[in-house]
């Protein structure tokens, strides 16, 4: 596998994966035609969880009703930001 593979040693290498994604997206909007300013109802859609899961999240100052609190959000729930650990069955590419 290479050294400048995001997979190493069965797990996801944060720092290669977040500055890929970083690279990759620059100068690309996220979340075109979202306004800055969100209701409720938005931001479940957007996030694809219940209203009430959106209202516990802001009274537990998760998430606040901003298009940057959803992408903030996004980037530090990413499933690159978890650590994977492959079995031994598991087929690499």
């Amino acid at each position: 596998m290479s050294k400048n593979s995001i997979i190493q040693n069965g797990f996801i290498d944060e720092e290669a994966a977040i500055s890929y994604l970083n690279n990759y997206y620059k100068g690309v909007e996220l979340l075109p035609n979202i306004p800055e300013e969100l209701t409720i109802i938005d931001m479940a859609a957007i996030l694809n969880v219940s209203v009430p899961t959106i209202e516990r999240m802001i009274i537990d100052k998760q998430l606040t009703l901003t298009k940057k609190s959803v992408l903030h959000y996004i980037m530090e729930n990413m499933l690159c930001n978890r650590p994977i650990n492959l079995d031994k069955n598991t087929t690499t590419i």
